[in-house]
């Protein structure tokens, strides 16, 4: 019985260390892009009534992130949050990336992206570079029209992958105007009239005082190939090998220690009869 028992503790350990071991586990696929944001807000593509857009033109600052397809942080049709309030009237930052970090805490985002310098005209160019993960392909980043009542452009859950899970070389978005729903003033420079309740947020294309044109480009291009990092048998299954090796043999040592009490056990009480008869003779 000691024999079967310890042939049995052997295979199963044998089997487990294997069946653990052998499949290799990959971590998500990392790429590096670079995002270009390019003005065409002009006189020229979006006339003012007046001759002239305003003379303090400008967009804020971009800030997004990158996160899975379960979350979004804007959309057309859906009331804006405070932090897409306080971009599309202020170009204050801070409160869409505290919404961005109880993503990342709720795992279903991984960066926040925030470019650090301001595009103080109507017409130029900002770019940012940031890391994208096959488990967080999707990339959202706004700007405010300065100045401007509630008004924005951006992207919302952008993918950066193919339907097949290719990586995109490169991803150019068209920018139309965004009403935020949440002030009703009418033009660039305005006295702060809050809608209320607040109305969904809306594309503003064609909606004075923008024409049909778009107001830019959001331009995405992969600068890195994928790169993975993978943990074979040696990384993965040497601890578990190790674990259940230490298992297999402490169950044999107990085996052994079991059949080797029961062995001397006879044994023991025929000594101590001997010495209970000695000591009554």
């Amino acid at each position: 019985m000691f024999k079967q028992l310890s042939a049995l503790i052997l295979i199963i350990a044998f089997f487990s260390v294997g069946t653990i071991s052998a499949d290799p586990v990959a971590k998500p696929t990392t790429v590096r892009y670079r995002a270009t944001f390019t003005s065409t807000w002009s006189q020229d593509t979006h006339p003012h009534p007046s001759g002239n857009l305003p003379n303090t033109a400008h967009w804020s600052v971009l800030v997004g992130g990158t996160h899975d397809d379960s979350v979004s942080f804007w959309d057309a049709g859906q009331l804006a949050s405070l932090g897409i309030k306080n971009v599309a009237e202020r170009g204050a930052n801070s409160e869409l990336k505290n919404e961005i970090g109880a993503a990342i805490d709720a795992g279903s985002a991984e960066l926040i992206l925030e470019d650090d310098e301001l595009l103080f005209s109507d017409s130029g160019t900002l770019t940012m570079e940031f890391d994208v993960t096959s488990t967080f392909d999707r990339v959202t980043l706004v700007t405010m029209i300065a100045p401007s009542p509630d008004w924005f452009v951006g992207v919302s859950g952008q993918p950066l992958r193919a339907p097949n899970g290719e990586w995109l070389d490169e991803v150019v978005v068209d920018l139309y105007p965004y009403d935020a729903g949440t002030d009703s003033a009418p033009d660039y420079n305005h006295t702060n009239t809050a809608t209320n309740p607040a109305d969904p947020i809306s594309n503003a294309q064609g909606v004075a005082p923008f024409s049909t044109a778009s107001l830019g480009t959001l331009t995405f291009t992969r600068l890195t190939n994928p790169t993975a990092v993978t943990l074979n048998s040696a990384g993965v299954g040497q601890a578990n090998h190790t674990m259940l090796f230490a298992i297999a043999l402490l169950g044999l040592l107990t085996l052994q220690l079991v059949s080797r009490t029961q062995h001397l056990r006879p044994l023991f009480a025929l000594k101590l009869s001997d010495r209970i008869k000695r000591d009554h003779t």
